[in-house]
């Protein structure tokens, strides 16, 4: 069996929301700060090379992007289904249930985040990540001295590194009161035909950075380039303005370190060249908080 290399930290059912008649995108390069010279499928964006490839018993293997995989295309259907506004009723309620979940394993597994996770398993313990050891014979717990040479053995491992991204996505959704998480959540569909919403490789933007999971901030997420999630705290959200959408793919788009990707290159190179204007901290936190005004209490 091949082994794929290619791995997406973005998942390409979500890319797919983002392009264009030619089921393609303009990409903008932040790095060289240039567009890329042609567009691009979404196989071609939001990946890195073998980043869930890892070796064991000497042999390399995929198994870790694999399980990446398996969890994406279990949510894609329902994703398919919320931007275009299919179903209605108890199906909808599934859907969105769905993809709540998925956003948390999203978060996790980002680059942006590598960092975090990755510190998180160093101070943790097995009991702190849900784990309980028994031996494989007795079917018992095996002593403390063993769990330790196992929680050695376990953190020095980047492939357990990369699990714990969806079990912590799992363990952070199965702490939340969904129903009650569901009730702070609005998505905003586009009114007309006209969708140019960008994605870049930082998609989240979220009011608290400091939270442990997305779940314990107000967010906005852009599922496509006509839908946005917003997780709202306070005040329900009632209208969202053209400039309040605006300023959040300029936000998008200056928090983004590599890529950012859209479906108009006219659309993309407009926020581009206004984002020309934040060009210190201080501009880029006075917009950020004219994003985050919608939340604030009346």
């Amino acid at each position: 069996m091949s082994i794929s290399k290619r791995h997406h930290y973005i998942p390409q059912f979500l890319i797919k929301g983002f392009v264009s008649d030619d089921k393609k995108l303009s990409v903008f390069d932040r790095k060289e700060n240039v567009f890329l010279a042609s567009r691009k499928s979404p196989k071609q964006v939001f990946y890195e090379w073998n980043r869930n490839l890892f070796e064991k018993d000497g042999e390399k293997t995929d198994f870790v992007e694999k399980l990446f995989s398996n969890t994406e295309n279990k949510f894609a259907p329902a994703y398919t289904r919320i931007i275009n506004k299919i179903g209605k009723g108890t199906n909808k309620y599934v859907d969105l249930f769905h993809m709540i979940h998925y956003l948390g394993t999203l978060y996790n597994s980002l680059p942006q985040n590598d960092i975090k996770i990755s510190k998180y398993v160093q101070n943790s313990n097995f009991k702190d990540l849900g784990f309980s050891i028994k031996s494989k014979n007795t079917n018992k717990g095996v002593s403390q001295e063993e769990i330790e040479k196992l929680q050695i053995r376990f953190k020095s491992d980047l492939a357990f590194e990369q699990l714990i991204k969806l079990w912590k996505g799992i363990t952070d959704y199965l702490e939340v009161d969904i129903i009650e998480f569901y009730k702070t959540c609005k998505l905003y569909h586009a009114e007309t035909d006209v969708r140019l919403h960008i994605l870049g490789d930082r998609p989240f933007l979220l009011k608290n950075e400091e939270v442990s999971s997305i779940y314990e901030s107000e967010f906005i997420f852009p599922l496509s380039k006509g839908v946005t999630l917003y997780r709202y705290l306070g005040k329900e959200l009632k209208e969202i303005s053209a400039e309040d959408r605006i300023n959040v793919d300029l936000l998008i788009f200056l928090q983004s370190k590599h890529m950012v990707c859209g479906p108009d290159k006219s659309y993309l190179t407009a926020i581009a060249n206004v984002a020309l204007k934040y060009d210190t901290q201080k501009k880029i936190k006075y917009l950020e908080d004219k994003v985050f005004k919608i939340f604030e209490k009346e």
